[in-house]
């Protein structure tokens, strides 16, 4: 379930966890799966949590978004009373393999991540020592898919000693109909208070016969696109990628 105005410390899950049918009949209802937490609100503090559990997306009739996480599915808007819904994330370790099989069909957006699906949190706080070691693989059909070694999406935030070692892709037959992405650490738009320390040795792979009706796919070794908060340039530093990047026939 939910975590809300909550401390979650030294939780560890062993158990895997296969989605088979979500929201099949709303497009307005995103679904959200963790491996420790299915979702976050309103100021929780996340600290010393792993997952060991595979992931797997296997449903054919999926409307709405889906955030599959090893750690914690989405973190939802910065709630009205201007709380961030993180005040702390730090020391999380995904091991678990995530993945949707090769007969799933979803016409919403898939966003899938080693630590958090979404990040909405304060410009001041600081996530530290997230790191994912489970290999990340599309292998199915949706809208779009949005893959991060960290996290999916995230916005604003600085993020230290971050890192993803397993290798991302979307896989051989794969199809979506819009804009993907598949970075090594964050997926979609970072605007973020900064970066530093954090690193992917894990390899980005797309291969043939996908299909784009629309959009555009972007690939990146650490991040999609770093832009300023609040009129704030963020910094970027001692961030590396040594792992390799291919793309096969996308068209």
């Amino acid at each position: 379930g939910f975590a809300s105005a909550a401390t979650v410390t030294n939780c560890t899950n062993d158990a895997d966890i296969t989605i088979t049918s979500l929201c099949e009949a709303s497009k307005s209802i995103a679904s959200t799966v963790g491996g420790v937490i299915g979702g976050v609100t309103e100021g929780c503090a996340l600290t010393n949590l792993t997952n060991n559990g595979d992931i797997t997306f296997a449903s054919t009739t999926q409307k709405a978004n889906c955030y599959i996480s090893g750690i914690a599915g989405k973190n939802s808007d910065v709630a009205d009373n201007g709380v961030a819904d993180f005040v702390s994330l730090s020391n999380c370790t995904n091991n678990g393999k995530i993945s949707s099989t090769a007969g799933c069909k979803s016409t919403g957006n898939l966003l899938m991540s080693g630590i958090t699906g979404r990040v909405m949190i304060d410009v001041n706080t600081v996530c530290n020592l997230l790191v994912n070691n489970g290999t990340i693989t599309h292998n199915g059909s949706c809208a779009s898919a949005t893959i991060g070694g960290i996290a999916a999406y995230d916005s604003q935030g600085t993020f230290t000693n971050c890192s993803n070692s397993a290798a991302l892709s979307i896989a051989d037959g794969s199809s979506v109909s819009s804009s993907s992405t598949i970075c090594g650490l964050f997926g979609s738009t970072t605007t973020t208070g900064g970066m530093n320390e954090c690193h992917n040795t894990g390899n980005l792979y797309v291969g043939d016969g996908k299909t784009v009706a629309t959009g555009k796919l972007i690939m990146a070794g650490v991040a999609n696109v770093v832009t300023a908060v609040k009129e704030t340039l963020p910094e970027i530093k001692n961030c590396t990628n040594p792992a390799t990047i291919t793309l096969g026939q996308w068209s």
